[in-house]
């Protein structure tokens, strides 16, 4: 129901006023009692703070990229499948792949990393992105950032399918956001 959802707050002027709220920084329009407001004199009037359960929410969102899996296993003959290519050996970027791995097996998504060493060339790496793009099994993509010296990220991030780019970081998906 529309009650639920919270408000827009609302944005309602303040007194605009003598040289107290000037000298106080308070934002007082010039010609005080002019009915003019500015900028500074501004404040947003909110309804009661509402506080969300965020373990609850990542629950249910959870639960419905669970259904989502399912539905698509019911109607593909196999789960999505995601593909994740690290390269290098980066604690930071091995610590995240690994809890996006067992988040993706938890809802029934079947996720594969793709482990390069380092050195891997640029060319190579947009080989694999090619294969990874025509292979029907690979639904999305995600090569996780950063990468090493050497490699053009943004070649890189071009050169994934915008219909497999988990992480939306194509123009064209980019584009889809703004």
């Amino acid at each position: 129901s529309t009650a639920d959802v919270p408000r827009a707050p609302r944005v309602e002027p303040l007194p605009c006023g003598g040289s107290r709220a000037r000298r106080a920084g308070g934002g007082g329009a010039r010609g005080a009692g002019d009915g003019r407001v500015s900028a500074g004199s501004l404040r947003l009037a909110t309804p009661d703070p509402m506080l969300i359960d965020g373990k609850a929410i990542a629950a249910e969102v959870r639960s419905e990229v669970a259904d989502g899996a399912r539905q698509f296993e019911r109607a593909h003959g196999r789960p999505p499948g995601l593909r994740v290519v690290l390269l290098g050996d980066n604690p930071a970027s091995q610590s995240y792949v690994r809890a996006k791995k067992k988040a993706a097996a938890e809802v029934g998504i079947d996720a594969e990393t793709l482990l390069h060493p380092a050195s891997m060339s640029q060319d190579d790496l947009l080989a694999l992105l090619g294969e990874l793009n025509a292979d029907p099994a690979v639904d999305g993509i995600l090569v996780q950032l950063p990468l090493p010296d050497g490699i053009d990220e943004a070649a890189i991030i071009h050169a994934i399918d915008p219909a497999k780019d988990v992480d939306g970081f194509h123009p064209e998906n980019v584009g889809k956001l703004v």
